[in-house]
């Protein structure tokens, strides 16, 4: 396949995207009051924009932008018209009375000299090939960046296997996925197929508690395969600013979300408890590249969350309910041609 081709459409995958991120953040704002759930399976839309290179169309599709904004195509067609229309403009009528004679066409000058322009003209090869030239280099410089990040994303997956070989953690005791060792800093989860839970062993009983709940959360939700999926729309879209600010949101609804969950199955008199946890894993954070559960970004907002957290009331999330399958179906689906 076309390496320029696959450019083509990753670009086009991104301006999408973009549209959809703006989108998903104002729906975000709106439903700041509820369950952070909602924000959450919100930018699931964005991820799928930006790995599925196909989609539906559908008449409730909320895009009102082109999704196929950019091609070597459009722009030399649009450069194309652009110089015949100067061209023919400036041209005097005797100019376009030789071209027509010429061309043996006939009719009134005025009326369709541009029509005629259009037919006796030619594509600029010389254009047509800078035009090529300049996207087949913006390709190459794509595939590069794509393949650094891909093997950053690779080579810290890698420490963190050798760290684990390192420090060779036990599993713990009645608890089924779990293992420890005192030079683990943070509790995080790694694996795909089945994934473990590890966590230091220095954690009092009642903060472990908190941690395992919290981190079974994000393994019942696939979250460990969600953040995957996000690092690779990272790798392919890195060109894209608002595709890394997407993702730090989302990483941070998918924390406050996995919290209310926790705080739900704990009672909400245990939310100082609960950020208690929170500050002291962040204190333990050290330099070793790890999958925060407890990670320290945003960390004040999270635990501002665990305090006010309270559960809705039914009329706000069944509304919520109806917002977010509308906005699904609105951006996950292309306008009817």
């Amino acid at each position: 396949m076309d390496m320029v081709f696959v450019f083509e459409k990753i670009l086009n995958m991104s301006i999408v995207s973009s549209y959809c991120i703006g989108a998903v953040i104002l729906l975000r704002f709106i439903l700041r009051r509820q369950p952070k759930i909602f924000s959450y399976l919100l930018w699931s839309v964005v991820l799928f924009r930006l790995l599925c290179p196909v989609t539906l169309s559908s008449p409730y599709s909320l895009l009102w932008i082109d999704t196929e904004l950019f091609s070597r195509e459009r722009i030399a067609e649009g450069w194309k018209s652009e110089a015949e229309t100067a061209d023919w403009q400036g041209a005097d009528l005797s100019t376009v009375d030789m071209v027509r004679e010429t061309a043996g066409i006939s009719g009134d000058t005025e009326k369709d000299s541009y029509g005629s322009a259009m037919a006796v003209s030619e594509a600029d090869p010389f254009m047509a090939g800078r035009i090529n030239g300049l996207f087949r280099a913006a390709a190459w410089i794509w595939l590069i960046g794509t393949i650094l990040f891909t093997f950053y994303g690779i080579a810290a997956a890698v420490r963190i296997h050798f760290f684990l070989k390192r420090v060779s953690p036990v599993p713990v005791k009645e608890c089924r996925n779990v293992y420890e060792a005192e030079e683990i800093p943070t509790p995080f989860v790694f694996g795909i197929v089945r994934p473990k839970i590890y966590i230091s062993a220095n954690l009092s009983e009642k903060a472990r508690g908190y941690v395992l709940g919290h981190e079974r959360v994000h393994i019942a939700r696939l979250d460990h395969l969600v953040k995957i999926a996000a690092w690779t729309a990272r790798c392919l879209h890195w060109f894209n600013p608002l595709v890394w600010l997407a993702f730090a949101w989302m990483e941070n609804d998918m924390e406050m979300s996995c919290d209310e969950k926790v705080l739900k199955g704990i009672g909400t008199d245990k939310r100082k408890a609960y950020s208690q946890v929170l500050l002291s894993e962040m204190e333990k954070r050290s330099g070793l590249w790890l999958p925060p559960a407890f990670g320290k970004h945003s960390i004040c907002r999270r635990i501002q969350n665990i305090l006010c957290y309270h559960k809705p009331g039914a009329a706000l999330t069944a509304a919520a309910v109806i917002l977010l399958a509308a906005a699904g179906v609105g951006l996950m689906t292309n306008p009817q041609r």
